[in-house]
């Protein structure tokens, strides 16, 4: 950004949330197929939101949050937070083999990890490959057994908010912290992870 220099993902969004409050940041539709606006103002909410219950009632705070959905606003909010100080991020790839997407699950440690309804399936028919129980935060608005609710966990948040819980506020983000792990697909061996720092992805 010009005139300004941005070392943390927590700071790009700050910065332009400040300089494009009230401006489209996301062109979505709904479920007729209308298109509407979500601002910048709205997303660092939403952000915030979802980083506070994260920390708070997820414990996500220094653990590695995996992210198995389709590409989405959701998909947007939770990289965000998480990548903004709620823990470390590690995208997979939605086309991942059954085989891949375990293994991987099992080497990054990931122990919270958002999902949307076509991929919980895997997941749920994998779980006894996994050497741990994940906690499943379920992008859909219908409820489903042993998930959280994504949409329940970030109105979670903005009460928590409201509340005056500051653990995401203030949670600390530095250029060198490894923000998000992104593996490869593996096509000529075994996955593997890049690990990139906030100054990386900024």
């Amino acid at each position: 950004m010009s005139g300004y220099i941005v070392n943390t993902l927590r700071e790009l969004m700050k910065e332009s949330t400040h300089r494009n409050k009230d401006k489209n940041a996301f062109l979505l539709k709904d479920m007729g197929g209308a298109v509407y606006g979500v601002s910048y103002s709205q997303f660092s909410e939403d952000v915030k939101a979802l980083g506070t219950a994260l920390i708070t009632n997820l414990k996500s705070k220094n653990k590695n949050v995996g992210i198995y959905m389709e590409n989405s606003y959701e998909w947007c909010c939770s990289f965000m937070a998480i990548t903004s100080g709620a823990g470390t991020a590690v995208p997979l790839d939605k086309d991942l083999s059954s085989e891949d997407l375990c293994n991987i699950i099992d080497f990054a440690g990931i122990d919270i990890i958002f999902t949307d309804p076509q991929r919980l399936k895997t997941l749920q028919s994998d779980k006894n490959r996994l050497k741990k129980t994940l906690r499943i935060i379920l992008v859909s608005s219908l409820s489903q057994e042993n998930t959280v609710s994504y949409s329940a966990l970030k109105q979670e948040g903005a009460e928590l908010l409201k509340d005056n819980d500051t653990s995401f506020l203030t949670a600390e983000t530095h250029p060198d912290d490894t923000a998000a792990i992104f593996f490869t697909s593996g096509t000529t061996g075994m996955t593997k992870g890049v690990m990139l720092s906030n100054s990386n992805l900024c």
